[in-house]
């Protein structure tokens, strides 16, 4: 008899021999959490056990940290500059070494410290929804475990940087290649003033060379302004947030004198303007425009 009860307790499951009575077996694995900035029009699934900031937060001069991950669960974790006495630094290499040991970290920065870039400087134009077109599935422990890419979107110079360090497992470096690919920009960014300006300036007559018309900017909220000028012509784009439109305003000014001129007059017989909203579902629509006849072939 003694023999029968031991063989049927031998034969109870594992679970039984925990001392909480969790079946170890079966034990769920954390599912995958989705982070979502309405700040920066994106998302991403976080792996098990990632963690995510939101900025914009100030790493050094001119970078401003946008969205972050980190795959040892600190929460709101960013690696600024790093200051030594009277030195400050801020590379790749300062960064990678604030990245704990067998661990990964995934930034998104604004590397035009907030400022719309002029014309000539900016493009192409970033128009994925997802990295397809600048992270290719590899293992970011490799190299020096620092990787990198420059691009433009919606007005902004933008740099992604994947740090993994190279004693990292190979769960860390698949868990990068996850979250990167589940990463997605909105396809509408809604009330983004970058995207708007963009989209709105193409409506603009090819006299008037659309592309030239600067980014506005301004701090959070407004008023968004900015004015560009040369060899006679004045250009100003102007924005302002209307909950989800954003209202853009453009003036055209020629035959502009060198000297004592105001830059926002806009004189009736030398000066046109439109006013064009974006909207939360994508139009782009020209709503009111004013003043003289452009010029036909250019200024005069």
């Amino acid at each position: 008899m003694r023999r029968w009860i031991l063989f049927v307790l031998l034969s109870l499951p594992l679970a039984a021999c925990s001392p909480l009575g969790i079946d170890l077996e079966h034990t769920p694995t954390p599912a995958p959490v989705t982070f979502r900035s309405d700040q920066f029009h994106l998302q991403v699934t976080l792996p098990p056990g990632w963690a995510a900031a939101e900025g914009p937060k100030y790493l050094a001069r001119p970078f401003f940290g946008l969205v972050a991950f980190n795959s040892w669960g600190e929460s709101d974790f960013w690696a600024p500059a790093v200051r030594k006495g009277t030195t400050t630094t801020y590379s790749h290499e300062s960064t990678l070494g604030q990245v704990p040991e067998k661990e990964a970290y995934v930034v998104l920065i604004n590397s035009g410290g907030g400022i719309p870039p002029p014309p000539e400087s900016y493009g192409p134009e970033y128009k994925q929804e997802d990295l397809g077109g600048l992270w290719k599935q590899e293992d970011c422990r490799e190299g020096r475990g620092v990787t990198w890419v420059n691009f433009c979107k919606w007005g902004e110079h933008l740099r992604l940087e994947v740090y993994c360090r190279p004693n990292g497992s190979d769960e860390t470096a698949a868990a990068v290649n996850g979250l990167l690919a589940s990463w997605r920009f909105d396809q509408v960014p809604i009330g983004n003033v970058g995207w708007a300006a963009m989209e709105a300036r193409q409506l603009l007559p090819a006299v008037t060379e659309p592309a030239q018309f600067p980014l506005p900017a301004g701090p959070r909220g407004g008023p968004f302004e900015a004015l560009s000028g040369g060899e006679g012509v004045i250009r100003m784009t102007q924005a302002e947030i209307q909950q989800e439109i954003v209202v853009v305003t453009f003036m055209y000014r020629w035959n502009v004198p060198s000297l004592g001129a105001m830059p926002d007059d806009c004189p009736a017989d030398c000066c046109h303007w439109w006013k064009v909203e974006a909207r939360p579902d994508g139009e782009i629509v020209v709503t009111e425009e004013g003043g003289a006849a452009l010029p036909v072939g250019g200024t005069r």
